[in-house]
């Protein structure tokens, strides 16, 4: 499942990638029965070093806003992109996770476009992170998340539109990976759920607001 976490870019290079340790509101409920998603540190916690040299794609202004094929992109990065009219700006480093009164996902960004750079110091942009995910019925993240790509675009001032904010929602998306876990990590383990819980994987895409723990499912 692709998802990706909706923040304000407010000081480059410092992002706020994904707040963690906590439950958000799901609204496809066919599909994660219970209505909620949580985003457990651990699901986070040793994969600081993959979100390193993740690619930041900018939206320009007046494009359509949608995220980039996670497939697509990790095959050819930079032809993916510029099928939208998007361009890759720079990529990611020092991702680490920072521990306030709740833990976030951080990273610093290393932006080399001119536009972009203008464009974070008068604060127009907001941030949306894709990853890849396993998640479960009860609500669960199971295992680590396999960044694919960071997207930038426009804030919206009012209600979104096509190229203002990702439609519906600017936020979570999540790119089911149907059963295939990251290489050499082990299912993280919840006390909430039993151990003889049927896994049963779904395929489902939302976004979800951080802000307003609004995760909303496909149109």
């Amino acid at each position: 499942m692709e998802i990706s976490n909706s923040f304000p870019v407010r000081n480059a290079p410092e992002l706020t990638l994904q707040g963690l340790d906590r439950w958000l509101p799901f609204e496809n409920t066919d599909k994660v029965p219970g209505g909620r998603l949580f985003y457990a540190s651990g699901n986070f916690t040793g994969t600081e070093s993959a979100w390193n040299g993740t690619k930041i794609v900018l939206v320009p202004p007046g494009k359509p806003v949608m995220h980039v094929d996670h497939a697509a992109f990790s095959r050819d990065p930079y032809s993916e992109p510029a099928r939208n009219g998007y361009r890759i700006v720079g990529e990611l480093n020092n991702t680490r996770i920072v521990n306030g009164t709740m833990p976030d996902l951080v990273a610093d960004a290393n932006v080399l476009d001119t536009e972009t750079t203008r464009l974070i110091a008068g604060g127009k942009l907001t941030l949306s992170t894709g990853f890849d995910a396993e998640v479960q019925p009860d609500g669960y993240i199971s295992g680590r998340v396999r960044p694919n790509h960071v997207l930038l675009f426009t804030k919206c001032s009012a209600e979104k539109t096509a190229t203002c904010g990702i439609p519906r929602d600017q936020a979570a998306r999540i790119d089911n990976t149907e059963g295939k876990p990251a290489g050499g990590t082990d299912r993280v383990v919840f006390p909430e759920r039993g151990s003889n819980d049927k896994l049963d994987m779904v395929r489902a895409r939302g976004k979800l607001n951080p802000f307003t723990g609004t995760f909303e499912g496909p149109e």
